[in-house]
């Protein structure tokens, strides 16, 4: 009969839909949660969509229904990584303490956020790379995020007083690299990623205090 809507067809209701959206995005957080412990157990490599389902307690289905591939899981999970430590180093990063102290504090807390999660971080500087063209805009996005957080870090009385702040992005890049850099190396060769943080303190503090800091080039 005209009007009438099939039995069959009554799931397709708006409450049907949100019950739906909100169940999807419960396992989208369990799936992600599922590719980090595989990465820590196994390595991003030899991890497989059945892997982490498993692990999820999801089906292939579900999954799909969230990432068309598993490198947009990773693409998902690096920008969850990404978010949490942005808010994270300003939260921790007190701006009325001294420069030194903010850079301290700063470097603290983003090497403990690594600790955290060794594994995936290796992944991040080493395998994301690798993905090239679809990893790419991701890694653009995340230098952004943290050029703008070690920007908006530098930017207090602090900072200015001393002549140092804002950071310029172009300075912002060579700090971020350069930590990024050191730490993949820890991570490769075993080693507890804390016990540098007295030479990331004292790198990036001597980076901030030279003269390209205290000029607008690269803005």
């Amino acid at each position: 009969m005209r009007g009438v809507t099939p039995p069959e067809r009554a799931d397709a209701s708006p409450a049907s839909t949100r019950t739906d959206v909100t169940s999807v995005n419960a396992f989208r957080a369990r799936l992600l949660d599922a590719l980090r412990a595989s990465i820590t157990e196994r390595g991003y490599s030899e991890t497989t969509i059945s892997d982490i389902v498993a692990r999820a307690r999801a089906s292939r289905r579900t999954f799909y229904a969230v990432w068309p591939t598993k490198d947009d899981c990773l693409l998902s999970l690096m920008d969850e990584v990404d978010t949490a430590l942005a808010k994270r180093l300003t939260n921790e990063v007190d701006p009325g303490a001294p420069w030194q102290d903010q850079v301290a504090q700063a470097v603290q807390a983003y090497f403990e956020h690594v600790h955290e999660q060794p594994a995936v971080y290796l992944c991040a500087f080493r395998d994301l790379p690798a993905l090239g063209d679809a990893a790419r805009a991701s890694i653009r996005k995340a230098n952004d995020t943290f050029v703008g957080v070690i920007h908006d870090l530098s930017d207090n009385e602090e900072f200015r007083r001393s002549g140092l702040g804002p950071t310029s992005r172009r300075l912002a890049l060579i700090v971020l690299g350069g930590l990024n850099e050191m730490i993949a190396d820890v991570l490769e060769s075993g080693e507890d990623i804390r016990d540098s943080v007295p030479l990331g303190i004292a790198t990036t503090t001597a980076l901030l205090s030279t003269s390209a800091g205290r000029s607008s080039v690269g803005d």
